[in-house]
């Protein structure tokens, strides 16, 4: 009923720096986690607007020209996270994201200096567990568990590989 997939290494960290948003500064942070991400912490993420601030930050020239993902996080205990994403190519809100979810535990670990496992409560309600190895400033042998179950099946026909 789970998975646990191996990850590759995160590119560079980069912590708590402003950016200017039409409503002021904001501190963020950001990870490559295979693609780039900002994460913004927050005391509670139920009343964000995701969508609006998602997608000024997404677009933001700072992230030119391919733009960003953004997750929006916040404490929920020890070891657990709530988390939001925006997500670039879907631009809007989605119910989960694992390399999103990868940026918020890496950041967290080196901001709040959690260990591994980190938990992370997505949109979806499904539960996402990120497992690392933090050595000093460098995260590696990354895997992202969840849930697997089959969404879809086909079968496909002689006639469509066929020439």
């Amino acid at each position: 009923d789970r998975a646990k997939v191996k990850m590759p290494d995160p590119g560079e960290i980069r912590l708590d720096y402003d950016i200017e948003l039409k409503n002021g500064p904001m501190k963020i942070c950001s990870v490559n986690t295979g693609v780039p991400h900002v994460v913004v912490m927050n005391e509670t993420i139920n009343d964000i607007n995701v969508y609006d601030l998602g997608r000024e930050i997404r677009f933001h020239e700072a992230f030119a020209p391919s733009g960003t993902n953004v997750n929006f996080i916040s404490q929920q205990k020890q070891g657990q996270l709530a988390i939001r994403t925006y997500e670039r190519g879907v631009e809007n809100e989605t119910l989960a994201c694992g390399t999103g979810s990868i940026a918020a535990a890496l950041v967290t670990s080196y901001k709040r200096k959690w260990k591994s496992p980190i938990n992370l409560m997505t949109r979806s309600g499904e539960s996402l567990t990120i497992y690392f190895t933090k050595d000093g400033s460098t995260f590696r042998n990354i895997y992202l568990e969840g849930d697997a179950r089959i969404i879809y099946s086909a079968q496909l026909g002689e006639d469509a590989w066929k020439s």
